[in-house]
């Protein structure tokens, strides 16, 4: 993968600096498939984007831009499956093991116990 850029959001904890948000996620960075890239750069085709920015250009497509108010089109299972399987791989490629599902029978419960355990180690 071909990590092109990424954005990092900043907080201040009792005056001091952190990174907050998530880190190089498929949400924040753009990652290119670095297989056939230059390839596609000499022949100026798009590169395959490992992120959301599939789903992006597939809604602009339909004439979907993100203007204020605008309602965007439901989104095909096809572009739903194929934006899970590029952010699937990215994981993969980053951890360097499978992805394992998890179950999320018990979410609901498990949010705010891990919340007032991320809360109580500031």
């Amino acid at each position: 993968m071909l990590l092109c850029d990424a954005k990092y959001e900043f907080g201040e904890i009792e005056g001091e600096v952190v990174l907050v948000d998530e880190v190089h996620t498929p949400d924040s960075a753009r990652y290119l498939k670095l297989e056939g890239y230059y390839e596609r750069q000499a022949r100026k085709d798009p590169q395959i984007h490992l992120t959301k920015e599939y789903v992006r250009e597939w809604l602009m497509r339909r004439g979907f831009q993100g203007q204020p108010n605008a309602t965007p089109p439901p989104l095909d299972v096809e572009v739903i499956r194929e934006a899970r399987d590029r952010y699937v791989e990215v994981y993969q490629r980053l951890v360097g093991k499978p992805f394992q599902p998890r179950d999320y029978d018990r979410i609901h419960e498990e949010i705010p116990v891990r919340v007032e355990e991320a809360l109580a180690r500031l």
